[in-house]
């Protein structure tokens, strides 16, 4: 047996000196290692008394009140039931009136949390009178208080930090609750004699107010006398009220009234919350109210300002806390209601940005309650006014952030992120509220309500600043996103329009509109894009091209035209070296091709021929320099990304009308992953165009080389000395492989048959299933296994395959779940059917229980791996209990389940073996009947 290191004070110190200052992360996890094992040992009460004794440093007898402390804890069942805790809780009060505050100020406040600890663990048993003792022990002296306060505060604190059992906490819980009145009365002697006491017991006070006002969750004012005092020390103006806040944050939040809407109705609320409760609000809105003005200096001085920054801060959180929790106080129209109102659009215009973005969630929330509880919402105006000034709010703060961003070179790494967070947060949450008020006005009210929010869109917007310009088609790209083929589009983009330009759009096309209209957001774009950041770009163009797809077919040509030309005039000049060598040149070229796709998109849902007529012109143009573009080595994938992020969004929109580009296109792709193979992108481009063109004849007779020209370059990278090397596997690479090879099964199955890679790829997507666990791509080569296994053109493939796919189909039951499991047991009943029409089910069979013998099985039973096979050939003609067996296999493997419940199926397999034989005697006799 192992000889334990005999602890003494010395060593003791030591290592707690280690645990807080070691040089290195070994040293500190080998020094906590100890202390754990000397606060187990027997010696830790007498070593931890020595270090206390007054003749020690304040550091030592702070490591010994920590050791103490510790060890109560680590006791605290075995020792609470002995009697001499009531003799160590009577040392420890002596020990700290015998210490010298001035210098052990620390370790007088971890005995103090030893003594709070002790007090709630016996609480119901020797020491339930402990809060009414701690007090009057603070009665007596300015220590005694500052002892006493300390031990109160801690008794909270402890039991929120800490967790205990469910019985300890209910005990505790009501005892807190019962003892609150009469702490805070003792609380309240001291915060309205402040002269009597020490300032550091007059703060203590007020933090041990804090943490007990938790417990007071029946009403606000658990305390007259110490409420009181509370309104008159905020309503003095002094930094105090700040301490105040936290108090009455408190007890809004932890109240059993906040949210009551969400349980109640509008008017039960009301009724539900007594009249000296709701009175408690009101002061509080009354105190909001009257010190609006110090709020507003506040939050429009400079962030220097420490002082002045904190009291807005604390303030905002104060109103945030009544209008989130009691929205009720808004609901109904009030002098309440109007004065939180005013308040809250104060909040949300103020100067300093981090005080107005407190508030911006509230009115998201705010919408979802007046939808929610209130009747015949569109008589009540008065709700929806508040909205209609906030968002006009809204676009001014977007400009103050944008504002505040300045050009990156001017700004150090972290002021730049913290900067561009901050731009967009604005911008993001700017758009969210539009759409979320869109919602609100368009059920509620009505045509004038989307005209006064849209309005207000443009209304702040000047022509000179292209990034607000920017923010505001962003929105409502957004809005037109949300409300993707809908009719609402229709309003929507005439109001937006008539909101920009000032005139009403021609009637007799509501939805069409002239190319003057469409000529001024143009005009802004072309003169402005080059000032805006990349990650924009493309959305704002996306913004304008939406508008241009709602063009007259006549108007059509020029404007994808005119929008198209900003992008592609980057190409006509480039240079492919300077697109190597040189990084600005990059950015161009990736903000070009994020416009040009931001475009196409937003074009897409015009009919493909008209389309193509208009914009394929356009665009071929480059085509042949982004395929030489595509066959360069670069240092990142950034470029290759774009352009092939560009090629999918042509696809989609013009599909089959690009089979003439495919060749070129595929053998640059190709050259492309061959050069740098984490372009991944490249072979999704491959992937997706043969969906695309898969009914193009021209397309598949050149397609079975370029597949296998692909193939080769893929196990070049995988295969080496001619052995899949598991090491070498890249499983993005591999998913996108199989789902080509789905494409290309669809199109024309002979081409995989014909593949003289098929043979490699096939095993190489069996080994990846057996020794590799990444979810996404096991998931995609079962889905390629199962489509092989249901084709009945690929037959013959999964005979000559069977062991490879049954194999990698058996070992994949334990990584997955849901419909793949349905997947793989529907596979497995054809696989099942199949062997036994064509005489080989002991073929399978043998195959099954090799697969049971890989590593993922191996602590499986023999019997279990036999029932396994038996159930799955019993049931076969119950396809539900197949995949039961399949999700039970899951749970055994995964040790969800145990071998027990997995039995279980043995006995309805039996059962469905008599109803087969039972079955086939009826079909012989009727048989024979009949031939009677």
């Amino acid at each position: 047996m192992e000889q334990v290191a005999e602890f003494t004070p010395d060593i003791v110190v030591q290592h707690y000196r280690i645990l807080s200052q070691g040089s290195t992360k070994d040293q500190r996890a080998q020094a906590n290692r100890m202390i754990l094992k000397f606060i187990a040992s027997d010696s830790a009460w007498h070593i931890a008394e020595q270090l206390l004794l007054p003749q020690q440093g304040a550091d030592i007898q702070f490591i010994g009140a920590q050791a103490l402390y510790q060890k109560l804890q680590n006791d605290a069942d075995y020792f609470m039931k002995d009697q001499n805790v009531k003799s160590l809780r009577d040392s420890i009060f002596r020990l700290i009136k015998d210490m010298d505050m001035q210098k052990s100020r620390i370790a007088v406040e971890r005995l103090c949390m030893a003594i709070a600890y002790i007090a709630i663990k016996s609480c119901n048993t020797f020491w339930e009178d402990s809060i009414t003792t701690i007090i009057q022990e603070g009665s007596v002296d300015q220590k005694q208080c500052y002892i006493s306060l300390q031990i109160l505060k801690h008794i909270a604190l402890i039991f929120d930090q800490q967790t205990f059992d469910k019985r300890t906490s209910s005990a505790v819980e009501n005892f807190l609750r019962s003892n609150l009145s009469q702490l805070l009365e003792f609380l309240n002697q001291i915060i309205t004699n402040p002269q009597s006491v020490a300032r550091e017991c007059y703060d203590l006070a007020l933090s041990t107010a804090k943490h007990w006002c938790e417990y007071s969750s029946k009403t606000f004012i658990p305390n007259d006398n110490f409420i009181s005092s509370l309104f008159l020390l905020i309503n003095q103006g002094s930094l105090e009220s700040l301490k105040v806040f936290k108090i009455f944050k408190k007890l809004l939040f932890k109240s059993k009234y906040a949210k009551i809407l969400e349980s109640s109705s509008f008017e039960q609320a009301f009724r539900d919350i007594p009249e000296k409760d709701q009175q408690f609000l009101h002061l509080i809105v009354e105190y909001l109210k009257n010190n609006r003005e110090t709020f507003i200096q506040s939050g429009n001085l400079s962030l220097e300002d420490d002082d002045a920054h904190t009291y807005a801060m604390k303030y905002t959180q104060l109103l945030m806390a009544i209008c989130q929790n009691y929205e009720i106080l808004l609901i109904r129209e009030s002098d309440t209601s109007k004065v939180l109102f005013y308040l809250l659009l104060d909040n949300a215009s103020c100067k300093n940005l981090k005080i107005s973005q407190q508030t911006l969630e509230f009115w998201e929330e705010f919408k979802e309650t007046i939808i929610n509880t209130i009747e015949d919402l569109n008589k009540k105006e008065y709700l929806f006014n508040p909205y209609v000034e906030v968002f006009k709010i809204l676009i001014t703060q977007c400009k103050k952030a944008l504002n505040h961003a300045k050009t990156y070179e001017e700004q150090d790494e972290i002021d730049q992120q913290e900067r561009g967070m901050s731009v967009m947060k604005y911008r993001d949450f700017t758009q969210d509220v539009y759409f979320k008020a869109y919602l609100l006005i368009k059920k509620i009210f009505r045509e004038e309500g989307q005209k006064l929010i849209f309005g207000t869109i443009i209304e702040k917007i000047k022509l000179d600043d292209p990034m607000l310009f920017e923010s505001a088609i962003f929105t409502c790209k957004s809005l037109l996103d949300a409300m993707e083929q809908s009719q609402i589009d229709i309003e929507f983009l005439k109001v937006v329009f008539e909101s920009i330009i000032g005139q009403p759009v021609c009637q007799q096309c509501r939805h069409k509109f002239g190319d003057e209209e469409f000529q001024i957001l143009y005009n802004h774009l072309q003169q402005n894009y080059t000032s805006m950041q990349q990650d924009h770009v493309g959305k704002l163009i996306e913004g304008v091209s939406t508008i241009c797809a709602e063009l007259p077919h006549d108007k059509l040509g020029l404007a994808i035209q005119q929008t198209l030309s900003i992008a592609i005039s980057f190409f006509n000049n480039i240079d492919i070296q300077k697109i190597l060598t040189d990084y600005d040149t990059r950015f161009e070229l990736v903000k070009s091709l994020a416009m040009l796709s931001g475009s196409i998109k937003a074009l897409e849902h015009i009919d493909q021929e008209i389309l193509y007529q208009n914009l394929f012109p356009i665009v071929s143009g480059i085509l042949n320099l982004l395929f030489t573009i595509l066959e360069q080595k670069y240092n990142d994938t950034e470029v290759v990304l774009y352009i092939c992020n560009f090629f999918q969004r042509l696809f989609h929109a013009l599909k089959s009308k690009l089979k003439d580009i495919f060749q070129q296109l595929a053998k640059s792709l190709i050259t492309c992953f061959n050069l740098q193979p984490e372009n991944i992108s490249c072979l999704q481009v491959f992937t997706l165009s043969c969906q695309m063109l898969k009914d193009e004849p021209s397309v598949q007779t050149t397609l079975g080389l370029l597949y296998d020209e692909l193939c080769q370059v893929i196990m070049s990278k995988i295969y080496l000395k001619g052995q899949v090397s598991i090491e070498a596997l890249n499983t993005d690479v591999i998913k996108s492989l199989s789902e080509l090879m789905n494409r290309v099964a669809e199109m024309n199955i002979n081409i995989l048959k014909n593949s003289k890679y098929f043979n490699d790829i096939i095993i190489l997507f069996s080994e990846t299933l057996l020794n590799v666990n990444e979810k996404e791509t096991n998931n995609q080569l079962v889905l390629f296994f199962c489509y092989l296994i249901q084709s009945r053109n690929a037959m013959d493939i999964v005979d000559k395959y069977l062991d490879y796919m049954t194999v990698g189909l058996i070992c994949s039951i334990p990584k997955e779940q849901g419909t793949l499991l349905e997947k793989i047991s529907n596979a497995l009943v054809i696989l099942m059917n199949n062997a036994e029409t064509s005489g080989q089910t002991d073929r399978l069979q043998m195959i099954m229980a090799m697969a049971l013998q890989k590593p993922v099985y191996s602590f499986l039973s023999e019997r279990i791996r036999q029932l396994f096979i038996n159930v799955l050939f019993s049931l076969k003609f119950f396809r539900p209990k197949i995949r039961l067996a399949l999700v039970n296999m899951n749970g055994l493997v995964n040790g969800v389940i145990g071998e027990d419940s997995f039995i279980g199926l043995e006995i309805e397999a039996q059962n469905a073996l008599k109803l087969q034989q039972a079955q086939m005697q009826r079909e012989g006799t009727a048989q024979v009947i009949n031939l009677d």
